[in-house]
């Protein structure tokens, strides 16, 4: 599979000495410092070979007939300009002209409308509500608005990768497929809370492309054998308005019946889609900033939660109690799409294996978020006949908080498969830049610039193995 590419004058752009910063109006990538001489001659010599735009293979090869995909790229936004200005210019980088960008201001007061109007692009359109919504109302306006034939929400400290919209037209048009959905990079901004995380960008390298069945992912999900995020769905991801009427039809009309709507979003498309594709190829990069709204932000004690369950948002189901984590948020929002759409009777949630994952996941957390967790379990044992257990489910996952979580050390993660970059080596400090290295690291890996530690401890025998012969044979030799 041929991948995403950092275009020729982006890595031009990467290396330059440049003045540092951006600022409100100024979609150019500015160059904030200079990286180390390896750095730059890796930089240089990628410049060299890489070619300016993205093309795609695997299943479904064979070009057919079906027309060019108008795209919606929707990015809800509220009081985060600091963030959408490159967010926003990792869009306007695309190479395909038959898409619209919707940057949809949830009544912010900061300087969001001008920075979408100095983008100066006929394919950007900005709305606002008019008044503060909560968050799965604002997606809900959002929706609302899109005239393409397929959707993708983009965050607003998130990016697209470089050509991505090109390549999931072209799988659209070779395939037909309702939905594509991708694996994640990650970019954690400089001022994410997390400190021992800042800047650095995880880069898969798995790659291919795969038909899977939404059923049967589902049940795996719902059996939290799967992460949710490897289900059909809009959040790093795109779906035809096509299945999205059929989920607003089969539920009253509106299309969000949760409060966590990128979570519920996954679970819905499920229950109606039924094949759909897979990328083990990121196409865009998930950013964590100081602004991120993430499970770990759902703990009732701080501000950013109070404030976001203050809104008058969807309540949580009351069959569930709410709390920081991932696994609790796949169980509310499927009693959510139960309670609403009729084929959801064939599928159930395992309340048990869910309080297992809860705890699970959230056993190295700080003390803060796993109590908050444990509660929760405790109250959702009571309420689902499990209290007899509690205790030793709890007791079998003890709290060991981690100050550096495994896999955001620097280098190849042979687990996850991942190559972790320091992105301060190549002067990154937003999405726009980290979603152009992402791409170059990406292409230079399927070059031979970047290895993994199996074919990097391959060639390292060869060479050990020629070093010791040499050395034998001189030895030989001289005797």
């Amino acid at each position: 599979m041929t991948l995403p590419p950092l275009q020729t004058k982006v890595m031009h752009q990467l290396s330059a000495d440049e003045p540092s910063g951006t600022k409100h109006g100024d979609f150019r990538l500015l160059h904030c410092g200079q990286p180390g001489g390896n750095a730059v001659r890796k930089l240089r010599i990628m410049r060299n070979i890489i070619p300016s735009r993205i093309t795609q293979s695997g299943p479904g090869r064979e070009m057919t007939s079906n027309p060019s995909p108008r795209i919606s790229v929707v990015i809800p936004t509220r009081e985060r300009c600091d963030t959408l200005v490159s967010t926003l210019q990792t869009c306007l980088d695309q190479d395909y002209a038959n898409c619209e960008i919707i940057v949809s201001d949830n009544f912010s007061q900061d300087d969001t409308r001008e920075i979408v109007a100095s983008s100066r692009d006929a394919r950007v359109r900005y709305i606002n509500p008019g008044r503060r919504l909560s968050m799965s109302h604002h997606w809900e306006f959002a929706l609302a608005q899109v005239r393409g034939d397929y959707v993708t929400y983009v965050g607003d400290d998130d990016g697209l990768l470089p050509g991505a919209l090109s390549a999931l037209a072209a799988i659209v048009q070779r395939t037909g497929t309702k939905a594509i959905s991708w694996a994640w990079a990650s970019y954690f901004w400089p001022n994410c809370v997390h400190s021992p995380s800042r800047n650095l960008l995880l880069v898969p390298s798995s790659r291919g492309l795969e038909v899977r069945s939404a059923p049967r992912m589902l049940r795996e999900v719902l059996q939290f054998r799967r992460g949710y995020e490897q289900l059909p769905f809009f959040y790093k991801g795109i779906v035809s308005t096509g299945l999205i009427d059929r989920v607003k039809e089969a539920s009253g009309g509106s299309f969000f019946h949760s409060m966590i709507p990128d979570v519920y979003s996954a679970i819905a498309l499920s229950l109606l889609a039924e094949d759909y594709h897979y990328s083990h190829q990121p196409y865009s990069v998930n950013g964590t900033s100081f602004h991120s709204n993430g499970a770990a932000q759902l703990d009732p004690t701080s501000s950013a939660a109070r404030a976001f369950l203050a809104e008058g948002n969807i309540p949580f189901h009351s069959e569930m109690v709410l709390a920081p984590s991932t696994s609790i948020l796949v169980g509310e929002t499927f009693l959510q799409a139960r309670d609403r759409i009729k084929c959801s009777g064939d599928y159930s949630v395992s309340v048990a294996k869910m309080l297992e994952a809860a705890m699970r996941e959230t056993a190295s957390a700080p003390p803060e978020r796993y109590a908050q967790v444990c509660n929760a379990v405790r109250a959702m044992s009571i309420k689902h006949g499990l209290a007899d257990r509690v205790e030793a489910l709890l007791d079998s996952y003890p709290n060991r908080p981690n100050k550096t979580p495994i896999g955001l050390t620097e280098g190849f993660n042979v687990v996850n498969r991942m190559q972790v970059i320091n992105c301060s080596k190549f002067g990154v400090r937003n999405i726009h830049q980290a979603a152009n290295l992402c791409g170059a690291v990406m292409h230079a890996g399927e070059l031979g610039f970047v290895r993994n530690p199996v074919s990097v401890a391959g060639t390292t025998a060869v060479l050990a193995k020629g070093a010791l012969w040499r050395a034998l044979r001189s030895r030989l030799l001289g005797s």
